[in-house]
């Protein structure tokens, strides 16, 4: 069975990030919204309390691959971290990383290197068709919003 969850981290409000959705008839297309106001000031990115607390929404019991999308390398430092605090609770689970670099970044400079980088937006559709086909179960729940 596949399963495809999407959430949102970001360094937005999550108000912000919410009407941006509603606005863009996208509002019923993420199970999680985690902005910087629902992370107290100590743990935000790269501390992974957001994308932990993104994952608690979203309830990813059954899942064995979670894909994170980031356009900065705060970002992939961030679902790093998780993939840490997550291997704690000895949970079965991947973590695999997808840098944007449509944005002008340079994700090969990072010195923590993304599974994958995309250079266009359709790029990110075809590594995500990849890791799907890769795993046979995902759910996608940290989609980065800087």
């Amino acid at each position: 069975m596949k399963i495809l969850l999407w959430g949102i981290c970001s360094q937005n409000c999550s108000s912000n990030i919410a009407n941006t959705l509603k606005y863009l008839n996208l509002d019923n297309c993420f199970s999680s919204i985690i902005g910087y106001d629902d992370i107290s000031l100590n743990n935000q990115k790269p501390n992974p309390a957001g994308f932990l607390k993104c994952l608690e929404n979203i309830r990813f019991n059954n899942a064995n691959v979670i894909v994170y999308i980031g356009s900065h390398q705060g970002d992939i430092n961030f679902a790093y971290n998780a993939k840490i605090e997550l291997s704690k609770i000895n949970r079965d689970l991947s973590i695999k990383t997808i840098a944007v670099s449509y944005s002008g970044a340079i994700p090969e400079n990072w010195l923590v290197k993304a599974d994958y980088i995309a250079k266009t937006p359709d790029e990110i559709k075809s590594i995500v068709k990849l890791i799907i086909e890769e795993a046979g179960h995902v759910i996608n729940p940290a989609l980065s919003t800087n």
